[in-house]
């Protein structure tokens, strides 16, 4: 790369060009996101496994999820936070992977729809109807919220991100966990080593978590 001095409207547009490129990036994962959510909702769970068993594995949005991990500048947490929010899924903290919210899927219900313009139809009605209530960034009350909702609008306060490593009252209370389980086996020394250690872990927890919560500059 050679370096080469700008006049200042040709910097302006290259600027221009980032921010309009950046929008419809955006658009692009909005898009995808509710393309997997609609497949969700139509794929019958009920025999969608193996031998024409329940299968409650979300493949779009997991694909969404895995193939979103390798792109650079996209904010990972804030897609979770928007599948956790509006998606007929949850997390599987053993997996690591999003499954069926059985509930939300059949409350729905567009496997049993035949005709695909009526499903389509279905989905839309439910994708633009205000029905969960989150967050956006820089204002002070949940309100009803429809899943058009921009994905990277969503308050970091709204949802608990779906992976949740950096969750300081999980990672507490897996400490807590871990220490009276050490009292009650008699490994004393373990529980005094564990209580040593978790206001420091905590701390570096919620400095951690402030740094996913500050709007992007």
């Amino acid at each position: 790369m050679q370096f080469k001095p700008m006049n200042s409207s040709d910097l302006v547009l290259l600027v221009n060009n980032i921010v309009s490129g950046n929008a419809e990036q955006q658009a692009r994962i909005q898009t995808a996101l509710l393309q997997a959510t609609y497949h969700t909702f139509a794929n019958d769970y009920r025999f969608a496994g193996k031998d024409g068993v329940p299968d409650y594995y979300a493949p779009h949005l997991n694909l969404i999820m895995d193939m979103m991990e390798k792109a650079r500048g996209v904010d990972v947490h804030a897609v979770a936070k928007w599948i956790t929010a509006f998606a007929p899924v949850q997390f599987e903290k053993s997996t690591g992977y999003f499954t069926l919210s059985k509930q939300k899927v059949d409350k729905l219900a567009l496997y049993l729809i035949e005709d695909e313009e009526e499903r389509a139809n279905a989905f839309w009605a439910w994708a633009t109807t205000a029905s969960s209530k989150a967050m956006v960034t820089g204002k002070d009350d949940p309100v009803l919220y429809a899943p058009t909702l921009n994905w990277y609008e969503l308050d970091g306060a709204t949802r608990s991100r779906a992976k949740s490593e950096f969750s300081p009252d999980s990672i507490e209370s897996r400490i807590e966990s871990l220490i009276k389980a050490c009292v009650k086996a008699g490994y004393d020394q373990s529980a005094e080593l564990l209580a040593k250690v978790k206001a420091e872990t905590v701390a570096a927890a919620k400095l951690k978590e402030a740094e996913h919560l500050q709007p992007a500059a």
